[in-house]
């Protein structure tokens, strides 16, 4: 175990809101979304800018490699609140919300490349359509080669209704960075929040998007207006992207929220876990075959009576769907990440992950990433308050 801290970090600042690997788990960006660094401009709202840390192992030992922030930092806020990374970690995807005023106040993306150990910014990206609040807490994921960039924009309400959700892709051809396709459900709702989670295929052309308050077909728990969930399959075809199935759990209730979804690089299993407090701990495992899927497994947290008690955190899957990653972080006081393994078809519990120094409330496994093998693991604990302060934060390597 390795704890990664930024040289300059400091209370508040919630470093390790996201996280992401390289294949060979050697490098990880970790997102610092209220880092307050300096800005040119006094037009913030009060609201800090944020930041991305770039770390990077060398004959075992990690380092910080770079800090990013956009370079338009006077007009970014929470930049770092969702992060993705190139299989070859070279590429670095940064979400946060724009204040350019040109696009009204939206949610936007950025692109990063490093070459020879630099690392500079390469384009911005915004959605055609970018309203003002419809796309401020923007998700992301990104193919292995970098060249596709789903983003999921859970309060668009465009076509489907306020709040009904919908996800972006984006797509790199000779450099140049196009909107390739808007994709929504085709049973959408408002209030569905379709576009909260989003995974995407190695290949970049199968993406699951969560609907956590879709309420078809397990309902909406009245007392806190959380549906269900789904998760939907998109499949990018000839003809450009198509919806291809519906996934939902054949034991899922009201409340639920299913749809926080990772997905294999080949894109025929998807492992699904749900937001809220009953289901934390727990995941489906769904498979695809000849085109059809079906749900296959279930995994679970089985230690003790404290698996389970908060919110799903960080979810990860190794490339070939063969370790699953499930972050706990309201479990056992400081949080817990959970390992599974499959053998023969046959799902297991390893291991349970915490951190020695861990404390109350630290959020341990709110975020995960997990290298192509599933050898090492990067977990954030976003409310860590040693050694930087109060919520200062702080990610946790694992091998």
């Amino acid at each position: 175990m390795t704890k990664l801290i930024p040289n300059d970090g400091d209370s508040g600042d919630f470093f390790g809101t996201s996280v992401a690997t390289s294949d060979d788990g050697t490098t990880a960006i970790i997102g610092s979304h209220y880092d307050d660094v300096p800005t040119e401009a006094d037009d913030q709202d009060d609201l800090p800018p944020g930041s991305a840390y770039v770390f990077a192992q060398t004959e075992g030992k990690w380092r910080q490699q770079a800090k990013l922030t956009a370079d338009d930092i006077h007009r970014s806020q929470f930049f770092g609140v969702s992060v993705g990374l190139s299989g070859d970690g070279t590429t670095a995807i940064i979400g946060g919300y724009s204040t350019d005023q040109n696009m009204g106040g939206s949610g936007a993306v950025w692109v990063f490349a490093r070459t020879d150990g630099e690392w500079s910014q390469q384009a911005k990206l915004i959605p055609n359509d970018a309203e003002r609040d419809e796309f401020a807490n923007l998700q992301i994921t990104v193919s292995d080669d970098a060249t596709t960039v789903i983003i999921g924009a859970e309060n668009d309400e465009d076509p489907n209704g306020e709040n009904a959700g919908s996800a972006y892709v984006f797509e790199q051809t000779d450099g140049e960075w196009h909107q390739q396709a808007k994709l929504a459900a085709d049973d959408g709702d408002p209030d569905d929040a379709f576009g909260a989670r989003v995974a995407v295929s190695g290949d970049g052309t199968t993406a699951i998007i969560g609907a956590l308050n879709d309420e078809d077909p397990n309902g909406v728990d009245q007392a806190t207006g959380h549906g269900g969930g789904s998760a939907y399959v998109f499949e990018k075809t000839d003809r450009g992207w198509r919806q291809q199935a519906k996934l939902a759990p054949d034991d899922g209730d009201e409340g639920d929220q299913f749809g926080i979804p990772a997905v294999s690089r080949d894109g025929t299993t998807a492992i699904i876990g749900p937001r809220n407090t009953e289901g934390a701990g727990s995941a489906w495992i769904f498979r695809q075959t000849d085109g059809e899927w079906s749900q296959r497994s279930k995994v679970t947290a089985g230690d003790d009576d404290d698996a389970g008690d908060g919110a799903l955190g960080g979810l990860a899957v190794s490339s070939d769907a063969s370790t699953v990653m499930i972050g706990d972080p309201d479990g056992h006081v400081a949080g817990s990440a959970y390992v599974f393994d499959q053998t023969d078809g046959a799902w297991s519990q390893r291991t349970r992950l915490a951190p020695d120094d861990g404390d109350d409330d630290d959020l341990f496994g709110n975020a995960i990433a997990m290298s192509s093998d599933g050898t090492t693991a990067i977990i954030g604990t976003v409310e860590d308050d040693a050694p930087n302060g109060r919520q200062a934060g702080s990610a946790y390597v694992y091998e």
